[in-house]
C-alpha cells in the first residue's frame, strides 16, 4: 500500500493540528498546578495569620496554670507586706543595696 498524495497532505495537517492540542493540554496543566500552588501558598498564609482555636481541655489548663501563678505572685506579695517593719527601718535603707560600697581600713 502505498500513501497517496492526498492523503500525505490531510496528514500534515493533522499532525500540525495534534501537536497544537498537546502543547494547549501541555501548557493548562501546567496552568492548573501553578493555581493549585498558588491557592496552597494562600492557605498556608492564612493559617499562619491566625489563631487557632483551642480546646476546652487546652484552654482549661492555661487558665488553671494563669491563676495558679496569679495566686503565687498575691501570697508572696502578702508575705512581703506583714514581714515590714513597723519602725520605718525598711524605708531608711530603701536605696541601700548591698555591696554598693566598699569599707577599706589601712
Amino acid at each position: 500500500m502505498s500513501i497517496k498524495s492526498v492523503d500525505m497532505q490531510v496528514l500534515v495537517q493533522k499532525v500540525a493540528d495534534i501537536a497544537r492540542i498537546q502543547q494547549t493540554q501541555r501548557t493548562e496543566a501546567s496552568h492548573r498546578q501553578g493555581e493549585f500552588s498558588q491557592l496552597i501558598n494562600n492557605q498556608t498564609i492564612a493559617n499562619r495569620q491566625t489563631v487557632r482555636e483551642l480546646s476546652d481541655p487546652e484552654a482549661k489548663t492555661l487558665e488553671d496554670r494563669h491563676n495558679k501563678k496569679q495566686e503565687q505572685e498575691q501570697s508572696r506579695d502578702r508575705h512581703r507586706s506583714g514581714n515590714e517593719n513597723p519602725d520605718g527601718e525598711q524605708e531608711l535603707f530603701k536605696d541601700f543595696f548591698k555591696g554598693n560600697t566598699i569599707d577599706i581600713k589601712i
